[in-house]
């Protein structure tokens, strides 16, 4: 048997939220590290978005919120690691609320347990309370230097590994949708910034749009502006046509310990990115230096060619060298992009 079905055999993917944002960096993450053999557990109402991967049901939108859904949820992950007896796990997302009792059940079944952090950072008492109580087998990655130092401060294993880079496949470039929100302003302006992320406030962006009047911010959210320059709307049916024809994406979030996936999409998509000043804003600014600009900078009229390829392979043997597999897979042609 080769080393990659030792692999693919010996290692079982979950994803215990679930979330429906996270699906093309999923498969992303899967097809590089495990290919069409990889086994996930998945919600149901998600499966059928994973096609090409052997899917195993987690239940219907597993995660609640309340309490015994979420032990419930627990309850099940320790189950079915126990029946499919793997050597280590890779938690794609997971409940903190509940991952001291599922990583310590998971470290007595002798499993490594290596997971992703997505808003999980243990930047205040209750996370650093409940990151403290998991079992030391857990390895975590996580998408900044810092992050990575935080986590190290409390004695945890965490591994630094940047972000991919996941480009849009462009169906429409003369999207419907995207005119008729543009234009339902009469007035013109200069340029169009797209701000996809609805965990960006709205105040926030209305505070940028202010100093800025000749910009129209086109904003995904529930809430409405009186800004003449702001139009918001509450879903994006094609979000990769706004993509394509915004002048610009704005992610201006103030959270230091939050990384945003829309940026590094935006950035795959050849699109310039307004982020805040702040410790995020500079990191992806240092890694992608003509693609990032600060509200009142100019962007650069040229902002280079990012070797994306290049780039996410690095992230990708990061990630294998941690998991200690004794062979190098290349970055698949079709990365990031679903079938």
């Amino acid at each position: 048997m080769s080393a990659k079905g030792v692999v693919v055999q010996d290692m079982l993917f979950i994803d215990m939220m679930s979330p429906d944002g996270h699906i093309r960096l999923n498969r992303f993450y899967m097809s590089q590290l495990a290919g069409p053999g990889a086994r996930i557990y998945i919600s149901d109402d998600l499966a059928g978005l994973y096609d090409g991967f052997d899917t195993r049901s987690l239940g219907a939108k597993p995660c609640g919120p309340e309490i015994t859904e979420r032990i419930t949820l627990a309850r099940r992950v320790v189950g079915l690691v126990r029946r499919e007896s793997p050597k280590s796990v890779v938690l794609l997302s997971y409940d903190l609320a509940t991952f001291p009792f599922v990583s310590r059940m998971l470290s007595i079944l002798g499993v490594t347990v290596f997971c992703f952090e997505h808003n999980t950072a243990p930047n205040r008492k209750i996370r650093r309370w409940l990151h403290t109580l998991t079992a030391t087998n857990v390895k975590r990655f996580v998408y900044t230097p810092y992050l990575q130092e935080l986590y190290q401060r409390l004695g945890l294993h965490a591994i630094y590994v940047p972000h991919p880079c996941l480009s849009w496949d462009i169906v429409q470039t003369d999207s419907q949708e995207w005119y008729r929100i543009r234009t339902s302003t009469k007035e013109r302006f200069n340029r169009v910034g797209f701000c996809p992320s609805d965990s960006v406030p709205l105040t926030q962006i209305e505070a940028i749009a202010r100093t800025d009047p000749d910009t129209l911010f086109v904003c995904k959210t529930t809430s409405y502006s009186d800004l003449h320059n702001v139009v918001t709307h509450r879903y994006f049916d094609d979000y990769g046509s706004a993509l394509a024809q915004c002048d610009f994406v704005a992610v201006p979030f103030a959270n230091d310990h939050k990384v945003s996936g829309p940026v590094f999409e935006a950035i795959a998509t050849g699109k310039q990115v307004m982020l805040l000043d702040n410790r995020f804003g500079r990191y992806v600014k240092s890694l992608f230096p003509g693609a990032i600009f600060f509200p009142g900078e100019v962007p650069l009229s040229e902002p280079g060619v990012i070797d994306l390829a290049r780039y996410n392979q690095s992230g990708i043997n990061l990630i294998m060298k941690a998991l200690a597999w004794p062979h190098q897979l290349r970055l698949r042609d079709n990365y990031g992009r679903d079938e």
